[in-house]
Order: C-alpha cells, then sequence, then structure tokens
C-alpha cells in the first residue's frame, strides 16, 4: 500500500529514444516510467543498506518536448557489407518529471522520516548520472526532491510547470474489443487514427480561400491519446541457447514480441482542480507478470485478467 510520494523535477532529458518496435513512434514509454521508478527504489535501498521501501508506481509528467532529426542507421548512400539500410531512429528532448509511489517498511513514523531523508540524499547525490528511455538526465536549477503524503501530493505537484500526466487508457482498448468483437490491433488503430471531419452542408457557394483549406481532423474520442509499448509476451518456451552473454551462467533466453495498449495525456493541473488528492489515480505505472499467458509488462490499472494482448 502506498504511503508516500517521492516528487522529483523537473529535469531535462536529452536524446530520449522516440521510436519503439515495431509500429510506434512517441515518448516517453511506459516500461522506461516504471523501470525508471524501480531503479531508484533498488538505489534508495541500497543506499540505506535495508529493504526500506518498496516502489508501487511511478508517475510521469510532461512539461516541454520536442523531437529532434530522424536519420537512418547504415544509410544506403555508404552502404558496407556490415548492414543494410534499417530503421529511422528518432530522438527527442523533454522536460519531465516523476512522482514515484513508495511503501514504506519501517517500524515508526521517526524512522520512516530517517529513510525518506536519506532518499532524498540520494537522489540528489545521483541524479546527475541518471538515464530514462535512453537519454541523459539533466537535473535543472528549479529541480525539486520532496517526499510528501497522499494529502499534500497535488500541493507539491501543483507547485511544478503546467504539464501533461500520462494516464493508463487500457479501459478504453479493453471497451472498444468488446462493443466491436475486433482484433486488439485493429481496436488500438481505431483508436489513435486521424479521420477527416465531415463539412457542415450549405448551399452557399464556397468561398474560393476554404477549397484549399486542409479537412479538419479528429480521433474518435478527444483528447490527447497515444499508444504506448507496455511490455512482451514470449512466442516460444523459455531454453538455453548458445552464444549468449550471461557471464558464463546458463540463463534461459525466449523470443518475444512487443505488447501495445493506449495511454492519455492528460493536463495536471485541470485533473488536480477536479479529483483532488486522487489524481494520481491510473498514472502509477508498475511491473506485473502473467504466467498463464507468459506476459510481463507494465499498467496503472492493475494486472490484466485476461490473455489478450491488450
Amino acid at each position: 500500500m502506498t504511503d508516500s510520494f517521492l516528487v522529483i523535477g523537473p529535469l531535462q532529458v536529452d536524446n530520449l529514444m522516440a521510436c519503439h518496435p515495431d509500429i510506434v513512434m512517441g515518448y516517453p514509454m511506459p516500461t522506461a516510467i516504471a523501470g525508471f521508478g524501480y531503479k531508484i527504489g533498488l538505489d534508495i535501498n541500497k543506499a540505506i543498506g535495508t529493504q526500506a521501501f518498496t516502489v508501487t508506481g511511478t508517475s510521469i509528467i510532461l512539461h516541454e518536448h520536442s523531437l529532434k532529426d530522424g536519420h537512418a542507421k547504415h544509410p544506403p548512400a555508404h552502404y558496407t557489407q556490415n548492414a543494410g539500410s534499417i530503421v529511422d531512429e528518432f530522438r527527442a528532448r523533454a522536460l519531465l518529471s516523476f512522482v514515484v509511489g513508495l511503501e514504506s517498511h519501517a517500524t515508526s513514523s521517526q524512522e520512516m522520516q530517517e529513510h525518506q531523508d536519506e532518499a532524498l540524499s540520494v537522489m540528489k547525490s545521483e541524479a546527475p548520472g541518471w538515464l530514462f528511455g535512453g537519454g541523459k538526465v539533466f537535473p535543472t536549477s528549479k529541480s525539486v526532491y520532496k517526499a510528501v503524503d497522499q494529502e499534500t501530493l497535488a500541493e507539491e505537484v501543483g507547485k511544478l510547470p503546467a504539464g501533461h500526466l500520462l494516464v493508463d487508457r487500457r479501459d478504453v482498448l479493453e471497451t472498444r474489443i468488446q462493443e466491436t468483437a475486433c482484433d486488439p490491433l485493429d481496436a488500438l488503430l481505431d483508436l489513435v487514427q486521424l479521420t477527416p471531419v465531415p463539412a457542415e452542408t450549405t448551399n452557399e457557394e464556397p468561398d474560393e480561400k476554404k477549397k484549399n483549406v486542409r479537412p479538419r481532423m479528429a480521433r474518435l474520442l478527444p483528447g490527447w491519446i497515444v499508444p504506448v509499448v507496455v511490455g512482451y509476451q514470449s512466442v516460444e518456451k523459455p531454453s538455453l541457447r548458445g552464444n549468449h552473454r550471461s557471464n558464463g551462467a546458463e540463463v534461459p533466453h525466449v523470443y518475444a514480441e512487443s505488447l501495445y495498449s493506449i495511454a492519455e495525456y492528460k493536463p495536471v493541473r485541470t485533473l488536480i482542480a477536479k479529483e483532488g488528492e486522487d489524481f494520481i489515480e491510473g498514472s502509477q505505472w508498475s511491473h506485473h507478470h502473467n504466467p498463464t499467458s507468459s506476459t510481463f509488462y507494465v499498467s496503472a490499472l492493475g494486472p490484466i485478467n485476461t490473455t489478450e494482448n491488450n
């Protein structure tokens, strides 16, 4: 059970990976968000010397972002025998903040406070060396590191620059699949594709200036809906393979396919105004494993109870 939160940011991230196998271009991905929070938990517990906290989830707030120019790996103009031209690689810059949910294992409020103070000290000292989503993290002059409870979280997040909170909308994808009985990938494409909005019919002669205006485009649902990579599903049973890099250990390997889902960027200040203390719900990404469907994924809405690739 989450009993405190770490508020970290804003942080500048450069060279953030902006393309992901094999159909999604965007940033950052929930897999990176959950992994970042998990790594912070490992660093804190290592510094304290005990299992002081368990990370229950990680949220991200996107303040600013810009996409860098893409470049081809092994472009055809410089072809060598090493490899042919493959996919474009896109990188991005972003100004981000994180909210890491923690469950304390302290035996007293005083011990919990001591652990929180140590956690803040660890983050301040190690932040310049952090990596996130394939990019380098640079703390800014306005970066803050605070430990807060549920009651004061909204107040502290409200002090950050305006931004958008990445919220899990797996529920929308599941509803679409149930209503249309379609393939999960078709449902995802239905939700993210842009389609022309029919113009209003009128008897008036069209204005010459309006003839060349592009039609207005819209998605099936309002809001900043984005496709996201949330994990992997193995396509075979684990087996031992040669030529692997496991420091001599016998580690089973599997081939896996990516799992995709839907998320939505919501204005965090609007969420705070509407939801109050509960604004963070649906945005705390954490790891899950379903041995029945051989899936390893992240979600902010709890475990998936089906074996479909949502």
